[in-house]
């Protein structure tokens, strides 16, 4: 009978240490010009308190917090950044990076993700697109 009940608490116990690990997927960030989106989606909302949403541009030193999200029930979540109202050229919201920090009751898992730098198309498209202009 001991031998059961020691079974069944290490069961529970593993069963308790592996439902609670929040996993974060698909955290992207895309630049339209005017604002960033971020898209992410996560597994499991379980023992999930909030996400903390920071900011990097490309002069910054270090993150800023611009926003605390709290669980919505669905697992899929997008925040818009406004940039503080500038509207800024496609290039220029570009190197923007962001950190997510999701925490549980015991945990905190970080995340991060970027505008990036203009890609070979998308440079050659705006080449492209100025000889017609």
């Amino acid at each position: 009978m001991k031998k059961i009940s020691k079974i069944s608490v290490l069961l529970l116990v593993a069963f308790a240490l592996v439902s609670v690990q929040l996993i974060v997927n698909n955290f992207i960030a895309t630049s339209t010009g005017s604002e960033i989106r971020l898209n992410w989606r996560v597994d499991s909302e379980l023992e999930l308190q909030n996400f903390e949403l920071s900011r990097k541009s490309p002069s910054d030193q270090a993150y800023f917090k611009i926003a605390t999200i709290t669980p919505n029930g669905t697992g899929e979540y997008q925040y818009i950044d406004a940039l503080n109202g500038k509207q800024l050229s496609m290039s220029a919201t570009n190197g923007y990076s962001y950190k997510l920090v999701a925490r549980t009751s015991n945990n905190a898992y970080t995340y991060y993700a970027s505008t990036g730098g203009a890609t070979a198309v998308q440079r050659s498209w705006g080449s492209i697109k100025s000889m017609f202009k």
